[in-house]
């Protein structure tokens, strides 16, 4: 008997750079998962950031061309953020903010993008280190996105890495069983 075809689907992971040890996370709990999901689902995950981009990227009006022609790509977006926003992008408040904006847009309108997820950071942090403005702008954020679709939290590493093998345990099943995988949003883990 033949094996069937091995589905591939890609993951764009969204962040400002205060969230880079949760990203690692991702793509080690993807890379994980990977044998389990090709044996169980016939779907084998594939894991990109911007930091993986060639060097043009954050440049005036390239990040715009790659964000076009890069969200074709990928069937899912995942962005992740605590209580730093990031830095501006063009006319929006952060790279990340552009990147959800686009993402969104692009599922909507039934474009590559399948599957939009976003997660907070609720961990603990030194409060000294927080700075007012970038909290300030994660929340107002944050209100945005819960008005359009849900979102999970997390308040650990551990934390983390169980809601968001769960919700990835959970894509993968759904883009094994409907081809034409479409739903809004993800799943809110409190």
């Amino acid at each position: 008997m033949v094996a069937p075809p091995l589905r591939r689907i890609r993951i764009f992971y969204s962040f400002p750079d205060n969230m880079n040890s949760y990203v690692a996370a991702a793509k080690t709990i993807v890379e994980r998962c990977n044998s389990r999901w090709e044996r169980n689902h016939t779907i084998s995950v594939r894991s990109i950031t911007y930091k993986d981009l060639p060097s043009g990227y954050e440049k005036s009006g390239v990040h715009e061309y790659l964000l076009r022609n890069l969200f074709d790509e990928f069937e899912i977006y995942c962005g992740f953020m605590g209580p730093h926003f990031g830095t501006p992008s063009g006319t929006f408040g952060s790279g990340t903010e552009e990147e959800y904006s686009f993402a969104l847009r692009l599922h909507e309108a039934g474009g590559a993008v399948r599957h939009v997820m976003f997660g907070f950071c609720e961990a603990p942090i030194n409060p000294f280190a927080i700075d007012p403005a970038q909290l300030t702008k994660a929340q107002e954020f944050r209100r945005v996105i819960g008005e359009k679709q849900l979102y999970f939290v997390w308040n650990s590493k551990t934390d983390f890495s169980t809601k968001f093998e769960q919700q990835m345990d959970e894509l993968t099943y759904k883009f094994a069983n409907d081809p034409n995988y479409f739903v809004r949003g993800g799943v809110r883990y409190k």
